[in-house]
């Protein structure tokens, strides 16, 4: 996969660096991080990891949400690529941080009470790589993958196994800047 994203055969790649399971059990070992860092991350057009997997893709302690924008632009200049940092829960809100280019943009949305993340990650980051497939800039395809995301936790197709007509359609997630859930721009070094 690293070739193939390397020699810029796979045109818009979104990396998913899960290195934790939910439980908090390691999935990737120490070389396979290295890879990820070195051969990936330089060549993908956007990474999304949370605040754990971006501590351990720059190889630092534990970070503090408060710090997320700096952390996704430290993340975002060394290694050349956009980053859509999962923030976590902050003033009752989930929010996530876009960098790239230099810009930072804040997205959230209300919490999703009473049901299981297990595999919204995966389902944004499909959603993103989808949506980026069809012709929607970076800015567009994060924000109507968040919005994605986020319905399809709601409605529970993240914790199980549902019929396809149960999630909702990417064409649905609006298109209109002025929809974009939350966002706000910033200039970020």
């Amino acid at each position: 996969m690293a070739t193939l994203v390397e020699d810029g055969r796979v045109p818009h790649s979104v990396v998913d660096p899960v290195i934790f399971a939910r439980s908090g059990s390691r999935l990737l070992q120490q070389d396979a991080v290295l890879a990820v860092r070195e051969r990936l991350l330089p060549a993908c057009t956007i990474v999304t990891p949370d605040l754990e997997e971006a501590a351990t893709l720059l190889g630092s302690a534990p970070l503090h949400a408060g710090s997320r924008a700096d952390v996704a632009a430290e993340l975002g200049h060394r290694h050349g690529c956009a980053v859509l940092l999962d923030g976590g829960q902050w003033a009752g809100q989930r929010v996530a941080v876009l960098w790239h280019r230099g810009e930072v943009m804040h997205f959230s949305h209300e919490p999703v009470n009473g049901t299981s993340r297990h595999g919204t990650g995966c389902i944004l980051s499909a959603a993103i790589c989808a949506l980026l497939a069809r012709g929607a800039t970076l800015v567009e395809a994060c924000a109507r993958g968040l919005a994605f995301a986020h319905d399809a936790q709601a409605r529970g197709a993240a914790v199980d196994v549902s019929p396809p007509e149960r999630l909702p359609a990417i064409e649905s997630a609006s298109s209109d800047p002025a929809d974009l859930r939350g966002a706000r721009r910033a200039r970020h070094g």
